[in-house]
């Protein structure tokens, strides 16, 4: 890196992309250097805001130190992608990749060149997430619900998008990886049904060191009978969530 603050690319300008421009502009310890949007008027539009270069595209990244990629979630595996070829370190938005295995890949490349990939998980500097670390003591049990809108500009889906910051909080509070993890697709109307077409809800239910989390989409009631069970540590015995 230069002797100078690091100089950074923001790929993206749209909702995101935005509120990673300002904070990088109003950060004393770098410098928004460029701003990379194919949309020639809205990416003019923000970079003069923060007073900074546009570009539609990039093939080089000649002078910049890092890059932070905010654009749209099918976009971010082959942005990314570029931007580890280049050697240059990036933290892309959540969600990674669009799947698993785009995320897999991505972080294997970024093993193999030696070069420092992170993911936008914000939600873990939340003052109210780490004023809620400092008073918590051993987690036995972490429940999420999520309620939010629709917002078409987000196809992977609110568990993606969004229950994913729940999960990773869930993870950092008990210490330690899941050691199993399952998804259940659920009708509005029968919590137990089978999966079929037209499901409008899903569970997403993690095992970690002996703490159960279950997390709930939007649209699932909380009185919804639970789909999982926990193993308790003091007695090793099988709970139910409901009990």
């Amino acid at each position: 890196m230069t002797a100078s603050k690091p100089r950074i690319a923001l790929v993206g300008s749209g909702q995101m992309g935005s509120l990673h421009a300002r904070v990088i502009a109003q950060s004393a310890l770098c410098e928004l250097d460029l701003l990379i949007e194919p949309r020639e008027e809205q990416g003019k539009a923000v970079a003069a805001r923060f007073d900074t270069r546009w570009a539609a595209d990039f093939d080089s990244l000649d002078g910049i130190d890092a890059v932070v990629i905010a654009a749209a979630t099918p976009a971010h595996y082959e942005l990314a992608g570029r931007v580890l070829d280049l050697g240059k370190p990036v933290l892309v938005e959540k969600p990674l990749a669009a799947t698993y295995e785009q995320s897999v890949d991505l972080v294997d490349r970024s093993r193999a060149a030696g070069v420092p990939l992170m993911c936008g998980l914000l939600e873990r500097f939340n003052p109210a997430v780490r004023t809620a670390r400092e008073f918590s003591g051993d987690v036995w049990q972490v429940n999420g619900i999520r309620h939010s809108p629709f917002v078409s500009r987000i196809p992977t889906g609110v568990a993606t998008d969004l229950l994913i910051h729940d999960i990773d909080l869930a993870i950092g509070f008990a210490g330690s990886e899941p050691s199993l993890a399952k998804g259940v697709r659920l009708l509005p109307s029968d919590v137990r049904a089978e999966p079929v077409g037209g499901l409008r809800r899903r569970r997403i239910a993690l095992r970690i060191r002996g703490c159960c989390n279950d997390f709930r989409e939007p649209n699932q009631s909380a009185q919804d009978p639970p789909a999982v069970v926990a193993r308790g540590r003091s007695t090793h015995r099988d709970r139910s969530l409901a009990s």
